[in-house]
């Protein structure tokens, strides 16, 4: 073996950049050499165990903490129910006063009535009576009423009256200015048709519950002109 092919060359281990092993040049250092690679490939073997336990390891607190951070996240940010949360009182329903002054509403009411005529004869004088009126509103502001009156005069006197009614609601005050106009069939012994025009007030003080007034006058044929006032109790529906 010739003094170039006799030098001994140096490997470094991988893994172990101290570690070097040579080349051998006889049976005997072959031997020991490659029980030198077995203890380096050994050590290798455990220092790559070592190093991916310690991975596995960081990376298992990693997503620990991760996942803790965002569970007390979730639970600051919800609210756990641990049974059935106490009721609030209901939301109290306070009904309009003034929900019967609406369009498609009627009212019946019932009243008590004087007729006062403008000249005074036996069978034709001032008077009480009273009567039954139902009225029904197309809109807001315009409707139309039928009304029955009687009245104690010496010969009784039946009234039926038809109006058309033109209302003027004031809804802040409950109240509703009106007046109206028509025609009536007047009987007391003497058949005559009247016309009469008039205006009132119709005030609600509950819930389409109220209280009216009103006057009319009457153009009749027959009998001398008079006057009707008209005072009851309305009720809406």
């Amino acid at each position: 073996m010739t003094a170039s092919s006799s030098k001994i060359r140096n490997l470094q281990v991988i893994g172990n950049p101290g570690a070097f092993f040579k080349i051998p040049d006889s049976l005997r250092e072959l031997e020991k050499n490659t029980s030198d690679c077995k203890f380096h490939l050994n050590v290798l073997k455990i220092r790559l165990s070592k190093g991916h336990l310690v991975y596995l390891m960081k990376k298992t607190i990693l997503i620990s903490f991760v996942s803790l951070s965002a569970g007390i996240s979730a639970m600051a940010g919800s609210y756990v129910s641990y049974g059935k949360a106490p009721k609030g009182p209901m939301p109290l329903q306070v009904p309009s006063l003034c929900e019967c002054f609406n369009a498609n509403t009627a009212n019946f009411s019932v009243f008590g009535a004087a007729i006062l005529p403008e000249s005074v004869s036996p069978d034709f004088d001032d008077s009480l009576g009273g009567g039954l009126a139902m009225n029904y509103f197309f809109s807001e502001y315009l409707g139309v009423e039928g009304s029955y009156s009687i009245f104690g005069t010496d010969s009784a006197v039946h009234q039926l009256s038809g109006s058309l009614i033109l209302r003027f609601p004031i809804r802040s005050l409950c109240l509703a200015p009106y007046v109206f106009t028509g025609g009536s069939f007047h009987t007391d012994g003497v058949n005559q048709s009247t016309l009469h025009a008039g205006g009132g007030l119709d005030y609600r003080f509950t819930n389409c519950v109220g209280i009216f007034a009103d006057a009319q006058y009457n153009w009749a044929e027959d009998t001398s002109d008079y006057t009707t006032v008209r005072t009851g109790v309305r009720f809406g529906f």
